[in-house]
């Protein structure tokens, strides 16, 4: 079991609620960026999600998009994320990127995993890469110690989720509803139903994503799934205001209410 697994299935074993915050890589500069991730793994979050900036993103909504494009225009590259991560990676989270396929295919796959791994990446999640196209990439980066995590929606056929959990690790993103991140949120009902459907498949922990605004939708979220996964609510605290400072203020006392809420700091739930 690669480490990613062995961390979340260490969570969950625990009765805790995992949050994962999403901060994209560089914005609004590397400092501020490493700042907020930092604070992240010493608030007791298990994993970050550090988001690469790309030109041509498919899943991320508006306030993602503008994030990676102010850090695209100051210069962010792939390679520079990844000496970024590797700062991340000397605190106690572990740092799973989320990338597309072109610019690891343009560094080279073999290349990007020995380098990912060097850098202390624990986990990718590439959601431009189609379930069916995984598999060499898959090994790929096993090889070097790095898991491969898997997406999965509320319209994927029962047929296609089973194959997909098959090779699953780490975690299964659960995408809780369709469309770009920021957007909307699901309903309660839905996704319980959606995590009880993957739970038949699987028994891996379930992480949901998309919609997850703060400590309430996180609480409702946590009662379906074993992990919740927060961006683009983080991000806006950032990019509608405008004093940095007050900003970052803002997003981490929203990063530290949520996970409050659901450590049971604040009335959340325990598990």
């Amino acid at each position: 079991m690669m480490r990613l697994e062995a961390a979340t299935r260490a969570v969950r074993d625990k009765g805790r609620t995992a949050l994962v915050p999403f901060f994209t890589i560089g914005y609004p500069d590397d400092t501020t960026s490493l700042e907020l991730l930092f604070a992240a793994s010493e608030m007791g979050c298990p994993v970050v999600e550090i988001g690469v900036p790309f030109s041509d993103p498919v899943a991320d909504g508006p306030v993602i998009q503008k994030a990676s494009q102010i850090s695209l225009d100051q210069g962010m590259t792939l390679p520079r994320a990844l000496d970024l991560v590797a700062e991340v990676a000397q605190g106690p989270a572990l740092p799973v990127m989320m990338t597309y396929l072109n610019p690891i295919l343009r560094m080279g796959p073999e290349n990007f995993a020995e380098r990912a791994a060097k850098a202390g990446c624990a986990g990718l999640i590439i959601p431009d890469l189609g379930f069916e196209e995984t598999g060499s990439l898959r090994k790929i980066l096993a090889d070097t110690g790095l898991t491969l995590v898997d997406l999965a929606a509320p319209t994927t056929p029962a047929e296609r989720l089973a194959r997909i959990a098959g090779p699953a690790a780490g975690f299964l993103y659960l995408v809780a509803v369709t469309g770009v991140t920021g957007t909307a949120s699901a309903a309660a009902a839905d996704l319980t139903r959606f995590a009880d459907n993957v739970r038949t498949t699987t028994d891996l922990p379930l992480y949901a994503g998309f919609g997850i605004d703060g400590p309430d939708k996180a609480r409702e979220t946590a009662a379906a799934c074993d992990g919740v996964i927060m961006g683009s609510a983080l991000l806006r605290c950032l990019l509608e205001t405008p004093d940095l400072t007050a900003g970052k203020e803002k997003a981490l006392a929203l990063l530290k209410n949520t996970h409050d809420a659901l450590s049971g700091a604040s009335g959340g739930i325990s598990k």
